[in-house]
């Protein structure tokens, strides 16, 4: 018979509502309710960059985002992070703003770094047209 493994960089499989409620579940900073399942302001602490070098910008030339505890942040001062997965999937979480975007892609290849910049756009501009 088929045998399961794990691996440790990808392969998280769920259904797109379920992507939404996670991103819901970290803009309420790890709250279900008013039961703390994470502890108090580990989210806050997951999504800053801890290491020098890793902060929106610094990463590699060119490029904005930095790097957090596995989430990818964005520059600004809304402290917005995304999750990325293969072939353009994003988890998108803006607590600024009170916003999760969950998009599934069907990039061409594994990742496409134009256009995932398109992909920010689109999300700013959801962002702009709901405020």
């Amino acid at each position: 018979g088929a045998t399961a493994s794990e691996l440790p960089y990808c392969c998280f499989n769920a259904r797109l509502r379920d992507y939404a409620r996670f991103g819901q579940f970290l803009l309420g900073e790890g709250r279900i309710g008013k039961t703390d399942v994470l502890p108090r302001g580990w989210i806050a602490r997951s999504t800053l960059a801890v290491l020098p070098g890793f902060r929106p910008g610094e990463l590699s030339a060119g490029y904005p985002l930095g790097y957090g505890y596995q989430w990818w942040l964005m520059p600004g001062p809304g402290h917005a992070f995304t999750g990325h997965g293969a072939n353009g999937q994003f988890l998108y979480v803006d607590p600024a703003e009170h916003l999760v975007i969950v998009m599934t892609s069907a990039w061409p290849s594994y990742w496409d770094y134009g256009l995932e910049a398109e992909t920010y756009g689109i999300f700013a501009a959801f962002a702009a047209a709901l405020r």
